[in-house]
């Protein structure tokens, strides 16, 4: 009994919260819609990246990073390329998280910068697993690890 009502309590908490979650940027609206589609192709992604610094460099970074073994691409369209289409999905899910963190207010003292990276190196971590190890869903095993202690925060 005692556990229903507290199991409820939470329930409650959980939706009132996700009432008040900001929204995405304009921006990141745009990527979100267009990815959704299975057919979209890059010529409608690039501009709308380019449109974006933050998101455009967080691309070139990665793209740039030991992880994909690169060092010196300067071209949004070929690094967005050479990540793909689903990492392109996981990675723009994973910035809307992070911009979406960003603007609710938390305890002081909350580590965010590390919940931010600790939630990102654990996708990235489900997606390499996926890659290797035979599951029934490849793109849910990066959203699975990016959300795995959402609930902590």
């Amino acid at each position: 009994m005692i556990e229903a009502a507290i199991e409820t309590d939470y329930r409650e908490r959980v939706l009132d919260t996700l009432q008040h979650l900001p929204p995405y940027s304009r921006t990141m609206s745009k990527l979100r819609s267009a990815l959704a589609n299975d057919w979209v192709d890059f010529r409608t992604l690039v501009p709308l990246v380019e449109a974006d610094v933050v998101i455009a460099n967080t691309i070139l970074r990665i793209a740039n990073s030991a992880l994909y073994g690169r060092g010196s691409m300067a071209s949004i369209a070929r690094a967005m390329a050479m990540l793909g289409l689903g990492r392109m999905r996981n990675l723009i899910l994973g910035l809307g998280l992070n911009q979406i963190c960003h603007r609710m207010q938390t305890p002081p003292g909350w580590p965010a910068k590390r919940f931010h990276l600790h939630s990102l190196a654990t996708a990235v971590t489900c997606d390499l697993l996926a890659a290797r190890v035979p599951v029934s869903s490849v793109d849910a095993t990066f959203t699975a690890g990016l959300f795995h202690d959402f609930a902590s925060c």
